[in-house]
């Protein structure tokens, strides 16, 4: 199964027209995007993460990055009117795709006032990526390729952090969303094993994934040779 497959998944009954959306939470250093890539991979998910797509366009020097470079480089919160318009450019196509997908928004919200509508990206499920903040810290000063990896601007973001996630939680949990929550200090292999055991204990996880593969399993079969000689013999015996 690959994202052709994933891209041409045939349009659903109306009550399934839109993809299951999964925020994906996290210090800084807490693994977000090393867990997501693996999930993606599994899972053949999309993976969006905010981070790494502010950063490029920073680096593109772009309309928007150059926007939002002060904030990226000081390690700060993006004010919440320029994340509205990046939720709406992108974040909110995959929302409202007319066919069966699973996203994973890596990063996003990050404060409770930037939690979109439910109606435009209703969670099927919260993944909270629980790290110590000395072993996040180590992570992102060992980090390769990141000019902003300071200890002043880790602990910039990581009180800012501290400050927005429990309301952010919080938000979730009286709206009724499962928030599956994962020690992540170990190695990498570690955590992914742990995260793993955490989903695979999760009815709402589990009844999510069958949907999302019967929907896989179904355009497999619409693409089989059988399927085709099926179909143009539907085809002949209608003429």
């Amino acid at each position: 199964m690959t994202d052709q497959i994933v891209e041409s998944l045939p349009l659903l009954p109306a009550d399934r027209r839109s993809p299951f959306i999964i925020y994906v939470l996290g210090a800084p250093g807490s693994g977000k995007g090393t867990q997501c890539s693996r999930l993606a991979s599994k899972y053949h998910f999309r993976h969006i993460s905010i981070g790494d797509w502010l950063r490029e366009e920073v680096q593109a020097n772009s309309g928007l990055g150059n926007i939002v470079r002060r904030y990226v480089e000081a390690g700060e919160l993006v004010p919440d009117e320029i994340m509205k318009n990046i939720f709406e450019e992108k974040i909110q196509p995959y929302a409202s795709w007319n066919k069966s997908a699973a996203v994973l928004i890596d990063g996003f919200p990050g404060r409770k006032s930037q939690i979109p509508n439910f109606e435009q990206a209703d969670p099927a499920i919260v993944l909270f990526l629980n790290c110590p903040k000395d072993e996040a810290c180590r992570r992102v000063l060992s980090r390769v390729g990141r000019a902003n990896d300071t200890q002043t601007i880790f602990e910039r973001r990581h009180a800012e952090f501290e400050k927005e996630n429990s309301a952010v939680l919080e938000h979730f949990m009286r709206a009724g969303k499962q928030i599956v929550t994962v020690d992540t200090s170990g190695q990498t292999d570690e955590s992914w094993k742990k995260l793993e055991r955490a989903l695979d204990k999760s009815d709402v996880w589990k009844e999510m994934l069958a949907k999302f593969e019967a929907d896989l399993e179904t355009v497999l079969q619409s693409q089989s040779p059988e399927a085709d000689a099926e179909e143009k013999i539907q085809g002949k015996t209608e003429l």
